[in-house]
């Protein structure tokens, strides 16, 4: 429920994508008692309370920011709620606690107080689903709800047979379970349902195009002389995905040998509408617009080099987040994401976004690069502030960060980060030294290095002695 803090903090510790459903449930709730619950677009964080006034006077506002640790706004969203003289409450949704709530506690006078009065919830949750339960077990338990949806018939259960064993992500399980009522639409009544949980996402992005077409044609787009082909309309859609672009003026020049139209432009619109900051909508869930993306592109060097060139801050930031989140998934991602970051070294300096996107940027970042190495340290560091004191992931972004600073020549806050990082794998190494002692090797080994650059010799000498 909605108690009488401004602002509520909600993290979590594993599968992510929960603290999202949750907030989709809350608000669901709060509806039905009489609350207008809005999610905030990024970027309209100061303004978002003025215009839901100025629609709805007097109403009760429950304002939702996922993703806090990477908007860079979220004080004038906080303000804006401070001063707001009706019931405003701000929940504020992050994969982890980091510097992004260290920096709001240190703001202004009321956003300052207001967080310090706000009440923070960590919310570990299970990183498995009920064991007891087979993945086939899960899809058929799934297949009721996605059919209720589209408002068909429920597929007999024991016709369902899912195959792809592996490491499946606990999405792909309703994935496939859509995929299930999808198949049960085209084939005959009675016939075996065989679902392959690998594929899902191809199978839906199938489907997806398919829709695409059909809106297509409706819009006369397709065939005689000035018309497109779908390979085609599937690069526009990659290019807009990608760089969030939904006009014929962003979209000119981004696909080789296609003039983009503003009739192919609404067709785009009209598929995924933009927010409130005229951003495009992207295909959900966001892997399959990774998977869409990586593959025109990966198929397309001069697609790829039309989309990763000229590109505003906005623009850069969200093709390196994309390509950074299907990097681990998809290599071609890897190596489109590798071909640009040289491209754009200022945003991976500004670079907040959840912790696993800045490691996916930082690991494919070449070492050592003259050009990238201010922007691999500066990344360096705001991933190391996501982690606690004592973590053994502090300890080894501890360490990164010491070598990417000596080798810009700041050897005292190197030899500062590499201490920590000693301090932190010497405790690691005294409870499980089979696991820690090699880390808390390496880490006197820098720390030798950097003594030694700064004249300590004796203190050089003893900590490379310890290591070895």
């Amino acid at each position: 429920g909605i108690r009488d803090y401004k602002v509520t903090g909600v993290q979590t510790c594993a599968l992510p994508i929960w603290k999202t459903r949750l907030a989709l449930e809350l608000c669901g709730r709060m509806t039905g008692r009489g609350w207008r619950c809005v999610s905030v677009d990024e970027g309209a964080e100061a303004e978002v309370v003025a215009r839901e006034r100025a629609a709805v006077p007097g109403a009760r506002l429950l304002l939702v920011a996922d993703y806090a640790e990477a908007r860079a706004r979220l004080e004038g969203l906080l303000k804006a709620a401070v001063r707001d003289e009706g019931r405003v409450r701000v929940l504020l949704l992050a994969r982890h606690a980091g510097d992004w709530w260290q920096r709001l506690r240190a703001g202004a006078g009321a956003v300052r107080d207001v967080v310090a009065e706000a009440s923070e919830h960590l919310m570990p949750l299970a990183g498995d689903l009920d064991p007891s339960l087979s993945a086939e077990e899960v899809v058929r338990e799934a297949v009721p709800f996605f059919a209720a949806r589209l408002g068909v018939s429920v597929p007999d259960a024991g016709r369902i047979a899912v195959s792809g064993g592996g490491e499946l992500r606990v999405l792909d399980l309703p994935a496939a379970a859509l995929v299930a009522v999808l198949q049960s639409r085209q084939q005959p009544a009675g016939s075996r349902l065989r679902v392959d949980a690998g594929m899902v996402l191809t199978t839906l992005l199938d489907h997806e195009k398919h829709y695409w077409r059909g809106r297509a044609e409706a819009a006369e787009l397709l065939g005689g002389r000035d018309g497109l082909s779908m390979a085609q309309l599937s690069q526009v859609a990659a290019a807009g995905c990608l760089l969030g672009a939904g006009t014929a003026g962003e979209l000119a020049g981004r696909v080789p040998g296609v003039v983009v139209t503003e009739a192919v432009a609404l067709w785009l619109r009209e598929l995924y509408p933009p927010d409130q900051a005229g951003v495009l909508g992207v295909l959900r869930p966001d892997r399959l617009a990774e998977l869409h993306v990586t593959r025109e592109l990966a198929a397309s060097p001069e697609l790829a080099g039309a989309c990763l060139t000229g590109l505003d801050a906005a623009q850069a930031r969200r093709a390196l987040v994309l390509l950074a989140r299907a990097s681990a998934d998809h290599a071609a991602a890897r190596r489109l994401l590798e071909s640009s970051l040289a491209r754009f070294p200022e945003v991976v300096v500004g670079l907040a976004e959840p912790r696993e996107v800045m490691i996916a940027v930082a690991d494919a970042i070449p070492y050592p690069s003259l050009a990238l190495a201010p922007s691999h340290a500066a990344i360096a560091s705001r991933i190391l502030a996501t982690y606690g004191p004592g973590e053994p992931g502090r300890a080894v972004w501890l360490n990164t960060l010491g070598v990417l600073l000596g080798d810009l020549g700041r050897r005292e806050e190197a030899l500062a980060a590499i201490d920590e990082a000693v301090t932190i794998r010497r405790a690691l190494a005294q409870a499980r030294p089979d696991a820690f002692l090699p880390d808390l090797a390496a880490s006197l080994n820098n720390q030798s290095v950097f003594l030694s650059e700064l004249g300590r010799r004796e203190e050089a000498l003893a900590a490379i002695e310890e290591a070895v």
